[in-house]
């Protein structure tokens, strides 16, 4: 009712960048919902508008928004060319975060597709980025998908370093959301090194924190999880593909 009111007064005044942004707000509610259809409608309004009114800086977010949207969905092959081109416009303008979000979002699709020497070329320009302008939330999200990536190269100590560095950064700067991910991540990790019961205690970890975040769509998937840790204590370790 709340963004009805909003969208009805914006429309009275002919604000169409207010309702772009009123679509963006309720694009991301509906992405955290899991009703993607709704995420993907909401945002694509926005991305019209922006370009419309030649605001690049907001084009680039919302084409992020969607290509995230996509990727959630399992639908990397259309999450890529949303992911390009926002990275294409925040060169071209030097948007240094924008740069650094989408080379991010890119690895974890290279990732989720099997490319592990360009998903690991793409994360470290990301995480060098993300470093240039101090941006704590993308350069623990970056040790994350290198902690993915390192697991996926039987690379187990690097691994283990990059999910924990994440972990701790996560927690100094209190991003809930990204700790939770990372604890989920690196439960998965542990489970493929056959530390079921450390697994378990990382998947318990990563749950309460979606719990608390209210996102229920993560804590259902960890139900599962936990389910296959119980059951299955040890699969084989490269059938780890899944992209956040």
């Amino acid at each position: 009712l709340l963004y009805d009111r909003a969208f009805q007064i914006a429309r009275e005044y002919q604000n169409e960048e207010q309702i772009a942004g009123i679509s963006m707000n309720l694009g991301i509610m509906y992405s955290i919902q899991g009703n993607m259809p709704k995420a993907l409608e909401s945002y694509d309004r926005s991305l019209k508008i922006y370009r419309r009114q030649k605001l690049w800086d907001k084009v680039t977010a919302a084409l992020l928004n969607i290509g995230k949207c996509q990727a959630d969905s399992g639908a990397f092959a259309e999450a890529q060319p949303y992911y390009t081109s926002a990275l294409k416009i925040a060169r071209k303008r030097y948007d240094v975060q924008h740069e650094a979000m989408a080379q991010l979002n890119l690895s974890e699709v290279l990732l989720a597709q099997g490319n592990l020497r360009g998903c690991e070329c793409m994360c470290l320009q990301a995480r060098e980025r993300f470093e240039e302008i101090d941006h704590r939330v993308g350069f623990a999200d970056a040790c994350r998908i290198l902690g993915r990536l390192s697991s996926l190269q039987d690379d187990g100590e690097s691994a283990k370093d990059y999910f924990e560095k994440s972990i701790g950064i996560n927690g100094d700067i209190g991003y809930r959301l990204g700790e939770a991910e990372t604890r989920r991540d690196y439960a998965r990790f542990l489970q493929t090194k056959g530390q079921a019961g450390a697994a378990e205690r990382m998947f318990l970890k990563a749950r309460a924190i979606f719990d608390q975040l209210e996102i229920k769509k993560e804590s259902e998937a960890i139900d599962q999880l936990l389910e296959k840790v119980r059951t299955f204590p040890a699969p084989k370790p490269r059938t780890y593909n899944h992209a956040v």
